[in-house]
Order: C-alpha cells, then sequence, then structure tokens
C-alpha cells in the first residue's frame, strides 16, 4: 500500500513540475513574441508580471472566499483552472 501511495506521489509532483514548468517556458515565449513585435522590453516585462499578479489575486480571493463561506474552493481552484 506503501509503494503504491508513493508511485502516486511522484506522479504528481512530476506532473506538476511538468505544467509549472510548461507553462513558464509558455509565458516567457509570449513575453519573447511581444518583444519582437513591439520591440519594447517595457511591453515584454509587463506580459511576464501579469501571470503571478494575477493568480495571487485570485487566489487571496479564492482563500478569502473559503474562510467566509466554509467551503473549500482553494482545493477545487486546479479543476477550475482546467474548465
Amino acid at each position: 500500500m506503501k509503494n503504491k501511495i508513493d508511485q502516486q506521489l511522484l506522479k504528481m509532483l512530476l506532473l506538476r513540475f511538468s505544467g509549472t514548468f510548461g507553462s513558464g517556458m509558455l509565458d516567457f515565449a509570449i513575453g519573447l513574441y511581444i518583444l519582437k513585435q513591439t520591440g519594447s522590453a517595457l511591453s515584454m516585462g509587463i506580459s511576464l508580471i501579469t501571470g503571478p499578479l494575477v493568480s495571487l489575486v485570485l487566489t487571496h480571493l479564492l482563500a478569502t472566499s473559503s474562510i467566509r463561506n466554509g467551503t473549500n474552493l482553494l482545493w477545487s481552484w486546479p479543476k477550475l483552472q482546467l474548465a
């Protein structure tokens, strides 16, 4: 039983890492594309910073609402991203 849990945990960690890494690469590629199109490093910087800022704000809002409502919306957040 413990071996099966360890395998599932390893799969989960690898998938989480690859998803996060791929998302970061995509964000950087979009930033490079914006840099190429506009020629402005400021535009690239703004495009790179908006993703983390939006996720920070949404995570805070979901955490606050889950505390107020007593529901656990924070754990369903990854499911909402897939939709």
